[in-house]
């Protein structure tokens, strides 16, 4: 949004031309349904300060919303269960770790289907594998990490609209032949968007589900592994996708 513009009181995404009122942040033109976030900002000796409001429905991590944490999944709290294990008897991954590791094969597909060439026909491959491991992605996230991550983190709801805002991209991304030069356009918005949220995860609420006990996150990074399986071997989710990425391609 940094090298977006005001245009009639609102500022201009230069991704996918969303316009947002100055004065709350809420969309007042499509694609995007999703506001951006607000910030006061003053100069105080020679220095720019920011600090982000807060909206309502905000998170916000106090004593009371840890204290609300159930029993044993805090860090550091008596009683924390035992590790569970997978088939080898060694111990599961952690959420964050399994989390990691998905935003990392992503950021490859990103790369590998951008060097593509346009008239490769496995450019197009690529581009509907990386579609679905997006849609895969929202999908675990949305329904494991983000709900046991959030009394501990304050970024769940600004990572839910940035998944909005990936749809958004995806959805105007897919529209296009994929050797014309809008599908390039658009694709390096869109892997700018997913590294953008990608690296905020990473940096910060990675660091605050560490809150959560070891034994917490390797219960959640052991579902999420299954829900990935799942995602990706269920004939009815594939031919749900594939349903909905051809209805995108001929929009």
């Amino acid at each position: 949004m940094d090298q977006g513009w005001v245009l009639g009181g609102a500022l201009v995404c230069p991704w996918h031309g969303s316009q947002y009122d100055l004065e709350t942040g809420q969309p007042v033109s499509g694609p995007s349904t999703c506001p951006q976030p607000r910030y006061q900002v003053r100069l105080r000796e020679g220095i720019v300060e920011v600090r982000r409001e807060q909206e309502p429905g905000d998170q916000v991590v106090t004593s009371e919303t840890l204290a609300r944490v159930p029993a044993g999944q805090l860090r550091g709290a008596g009683g924390e269960p035992s590790v569970g294990t997978s088939g080898d008897g060694l111990p599961h991954r952690t959420a964050t770790e399994v989390l990691f590791e998905h935003h990392e094969m992503m950021r490859r597909l990103f790369e590998r289907t951008l060097a593509t060439p346009g008239d490769d026909p496995r450019r197009h491959e690529l581009m509907r594998t990386l579609a679905s491991e997006l849609d895969i992605h929202e999908v675990i996230e949305d329904a494991i990490f983000y709900p046991a991550v959030r009394l501990v983190s304050e970024d769940v709801e600004i990572a839910y609209a940035e998944h909005g805002m990936l749809a958004d991209l995806l959805a105007a991304t897919v529209k296009f032949p994929t050797a014309s030069p809008e599908f390039g356009e658009h694709l390096r918005a869109l892997q700018a968007a997913f590294l953008h949220h990608a690296g905020s995860e990473e940096r910060s609420m990675f660091a605050e589900a560490q809150r959560l006990s070891d034994a917490r996150l390797r219960e959640l990074g052991h579902e999420l592994e299954v829900r990935l399986d799942d995602e990706r071997t269920s004939r009815f989710r594939r031919a749900f996708r594939e349903f909905k990425l051809s209805l995108l391609e001929k929009v």
